[in-house]
């Protein structure tokens, strides 16, 4: 979510929650660490499941700070000093990546491929192919590869290299101080804190991005380029976030119904989205305003009945092991749905 639907949606969830204590549902007291009563918070709310994981994770790096002090004894001065260790260097061990110099003769000798120690290590493949290349990876991912490592008997003395993280970003700073706000507002308006530390500070600034688009000029090299990909899931996929504009959930979500092929127009009706640890969900898109129709290029809708051939071609190649029962669009090779992350140029 953008930062502003992000806080309109966490004050109401906020208002929600607050009901419900006041209504003794839930019963706190100040003296409860900032940790719990952020963890109650996120239980008590209704918010999608990438926006539930999205506080979750932004909540790790914020506990690690403030998580163990309590409400009523939460200051200004805390704040201040956790946003100052970010903007240097991050918080505790999470901030620190690993390189892994060693690694690429290591897996050589011992005859591994990078899918196999992703296995082993329970991580992406694209963390070890980023460490086979010289990459850097996180510290908490980087545990997991290097424990895989010396279980397989290899000595790990060399591999790998700590390095010290940069710092945050100050628009990720301002997100953190947005959720904190968020969280302690709710706390006093449940009379749980009488004041909210945040209201005695200065919010942290951050400068707002320039938004990137591509030109005309641009956008024919694009897809020029992508007209000699190879791969006709890929230059599909692009082709139509080329020519329609739409996120990537939106396109993860199109269903081959939604394409009118007399009037030119592909209907987005829903989003498909990916939550880790919970696996993809599928939900209306963001706003009302983001059900819409969009009308297409007679070129686009060329690309795309190409690819319902090929598609429906490999779906009577997999017979039984095919997987596609919503008819959607994109889709992994066995049908299943897709993981916007996956769709990038």
């Amino acid at each position: 979510m953008k930062p502003s639907a992000a806080d309109k949606e966490a004050q109401k969830q906020a208002v929600l929650f607050e009901e419900k204590v006041k209504n003794g549902e839930i019963t706190i007291d100040g003296g409860m660490k900032f940790a719990e009563y952020a963890e109650r918070w996120i239980e008590s709310s209704d918010i999608r499941p990438t926006t539930q994981a999205a506080v979750k994770y932004n909540l790790l790096h914020i506990n690690q700070a403030i998580g163990h002090i309590p409400l009523d004894k939460l200051r200004p001065e805390h704040l201040q000093q956790f946003y100052k260790n970010l903007r240097e260097s991050g918080v505790k061990s999470n901030d620190r990546c690993v390189t892994f110099p060693g690694l690429r003769k290591a897996m050589e000798d011992a005859g591994i491929t990078q899918k196999g120690l992703a296995k082993l290590a329970g991580v992406n493949v694209k963390i070890v192919r980023s460490a086979f290349h010289g990459g850097r990876v996180f510290l908490r991912s980087a545990e997991l590869v290097i424990k895989a490592l010396a279980d397989m008997g290899i000595k790990t003395n060399g591999l790998f290299v700590y390095e010290k993280g940069e710092g945050f970003a100050p628009s990720t700073i301002l997100t953190y101080h947005n959720l904190i706000r968020t969280i302690l507002n709710s706390a006093k308006k449940s009379r749980i804190i009488p004041n909210n530390p945040t209201e005695f500070m200065n919010t942290p600034k951050a400068d707002t991005p320039e938004a990137r688009y591509m030109d005309e000029v641009q956008a024919r090299e694009y897809l020029a380029a992508l007209l000699n990909e190879p791969d006709i899931r890929i230059r599909t996929a692009l082709i139509t976030l080329l020519f329609t504009g739409m996120r990537r959930g939106e396109l993860c979500g199109l269903e081959w119904r939604d394409i009118d092929w007399l009037d030119g127009k592909i209907s987005i009706r829903r989003a498909s989205y990916y939550v880790p640890g919970n696996g993809k969900y599928e939900s209306l898109p963001k706003t009302k305003g983001s059900v819409r129709a969009i009308k297409v290029e007679p070129f686009l809708l060329d690309v795309l009945m190409m690819y319902r051939d090929w598609q429906n071609s490999e779906a009577a190649k997999l017979g039984d092991t095919w997987h596609n029962e919503k008819d959607r669009l994109f889709t992994a090779q066995n049908g299943e749905p897709l993981n916007p992350v996956n769709i990038n140029d």
